[in-house]
């Protein structure tokens, strides 16, 4: 993994936390990963692929939002299941979209036809396979044997890749937006936590006000305000930006730094597209969820974990109340006023 060279901005930032390793109230080997977290000086930013960014041992945005979602199901942080499908599918896309703007950055785009898919950023990462083959096809099994630590997809999905960039590409904001460095992996101690981030996108330019700006790509079936904000609301949108935001601030701590942004491409019809920036709220709710899981964290590590989830733990007594939302309790209602009705009827009837 290479370090990068560190770039210094006009200050904003003072009394940042200590970054001296005996400060750590967590130790890296509580998070799960086989990397050294001090694989390098810290706080740092380094370039490195994104298998072994997810080795490196520290809490990150997955890990702590995973604390949240899956509470108190917590072994599913310290155990991520296997990439999902669509998960697969964003990463394939990730590849190509920066492949496309790093190219437009470079003024060499001519046409999507034109655009290289051979290029090396591609080639060693996804392999097409040809044909329409089954998964148990010998000809597919040969296919993933020869193409081993890569990215496999179909030419169905490889069409669907070529739609979204050319969605992408009616957006006309957004190469003044992305004309910065790619892949960003941020190393730091915070709150007595070794911290890790990897930044999809990162740059200062007119759009981000002349300030640092972290911005993160995510491939989605609803691109729309509230399709999106429900997405942010479920995944931990918040806790990402802020866990991002609050890394930059730690090791570029001469720089000021811009609200996040979410550059969002559909991965199905209609293929639209949008951009959106955090605003204060979500910045303070973000916080807020954040700070709950660093302290999660800590109080796992000082009290380990439970053998199996405890749904009512902290209810009094070891239980909760339970009840029904409004929608149950009118389906309910309707069956009473309709047998209700029936009864009436067969009264008339006699």
């Amino acid at each position: 993994m290479k370090t990068e060279t560190e770039i210094v901005f006009e200050s904003d930032m003072v009394d940042l936390p200590s970054e001296d390793p005996n400060a750590l109230q967590v130790p890296p080997s509580f998070f799960p990963g086989d990397i050294d977290f001090f694989c390098a000086e810290i706080p740092t930013a380094i370039h490195c692929s994104a298998k072994e960014y997810h080795r490196i041992k520290a809490y990150s945005n997955t890990f702590g939002s995973s604390l949240l979602k899956n509470s108190p199901d917590y072994e599913k942080a310290f155990k991520p299941s296997k990439a999902t499908a669509s998960m697969t599918f964003g990463s394939v896309y990730e590849i190509f979209f920066e492949h496309l703007y790093r190219t437009i950055a470079e003024g060499k785009f001519k046409t999507l036809e034109k655009l290289s898919l051979d290029a090396r950023e591609i080639s060693e990462q996804v392999a097409v396979m040809g044909g329409d083959w089954r998964a148990n096809d010998n000809r597919a099994k040969k296919f993933i044997e020869d193409n081993p630590n890569k990215y496999i997809i179909s030419p169905k999905q490889l069409k669907q890749v070529m739609q979204m960039l050319k969605s992408a590409l009616s957006n006309k904001e957004f190469p003044h937006y992305l004309s910065g460095d790619w892949q960003t992996v941020l190393l730091w101690i915070e709150d007595g936590l070794p911290m890790k981030c990897m930044i999809d996108h990162l740059a200062t330019n007119l759009k981000s006000r002349n300030k640092l700006q972290a911005g993160d790509l995510k491939t989605s079936k609803q691109a729309s305000y509230l399709g999106f904000s429900d997405s942010a609301d479920r995944y931990y949108y918040d806790h990402q930006a802020v866990h991002y935001m609050s890394g930059l601030k730690h090791v570029y701590p001469q720089s000021k730094i811009a609200p996040f942004v979410w550059y969002v491409c559909e991965s199905e019809e209609p293929f639209g597209n949008a951009i959106y920036e955090m605003d204060e709220v979500m910045e303070e709710a973000g916080k807020v969820a954040r700070k709950a899981s660093i302290s999660l964290t800590k109080d796992l590590h000082k009290n380990g974990r439970s053998e199996f989830p405890l749904y009512t733990d902290h209810g009094p007594d070891g239980k909760y109340l339970l009840s029904f939302s409004d929608k149950v309790l009118n389906k309910r209602f309707k069956l009473e006023m309709r047998f209700e009705n029936a009864e009436l009827d067969t009264a008339d009837s006699q």
